[in-house]
């Protein structure tokens, strides 16, 4: 889908340029967008998807007895995402699987800082933006040509300066192996 800009954001350049015809403006003072509610809803599908996900993997700590409190979703304690889980996993480990909380401990530290965090946040950004926050929309490049607006490039929404369908099949495949990785460590930590 984002790879077809162009053509999706065609109705939204003919509108500019209609308006341009009538009135030129100053395109260096500008910023244009266009919006694709069903590229808006793929993408909120994704952060939720994935944030769902994870909430649903950490409940395996209570269940599978290797923490004695509740953990009930990926949660952040004051301004730390899943500062709950890790205080659970460093305070609330059950005695004979301090080794496994520590080593999921350490394996959910390393993939915040690879790409948790930056998933988490993009997905609370979307979900509640902040009043004036722009939503996730096609940007379009514009400048005049021989007395015409052209458009010179639409661009999809972005991630940290990724493109959002590159965004979201990179952090697809870090979930993945975050995932195995998880469920392997509580495999190990299971009781029957």
């Amino acid at each position: 889908m984002c790879e077809d800009a162009e053509r999706l954001c065609a109705s939204h350049v003919s509108t500019i340029q209609g308006q341009w015809k009538l009135a030129k403006f100053d395109l260096e003072k500008m910023a244009f967008f266009g919006q694709q509610p069903d590229l808006h809803i793929r993408i909120q599908g994704f952060f939720s998807g994935a944030k769902s996900l994870l909430d649903l993997m950490v409940q395996l700590l209570k269940t599978e007895k290797i923490v004695g409190c509740a953990v009930d979703g990926f949660h952040r304690d004051k301004e730390v995402y899943g500062g709950r889980v890790l205080n659970a996993l460093r305070a609330n480990a059950v005695k004979d699987k301090k080794d496994v909380a520590a080593k999921l401990e350490a394996l959910i530290s390393e993939h915040k800082g690879i790409w948790l965090d930056q998933l988490i946040s993009a997905r609370d950004h979307l979900v509640h933006p902040a009043r004036g926050m722009q939503q996730l929309m096609f940007g379009m490049d514009f400048a005049e040509r021989d007395g015409s607006l052209v458009c010179v490039k639409a661009h999809p929404p972005q991630i940290e300066l990724k493109p959002i369908h590159s965004y979201a099949a990179s952090t697809l495949s870090q979930l993945t192996r975050f995932s195995a990785e998880f469920v392997a460590l509580t495999r190990g930590a299971m009781t029957v």
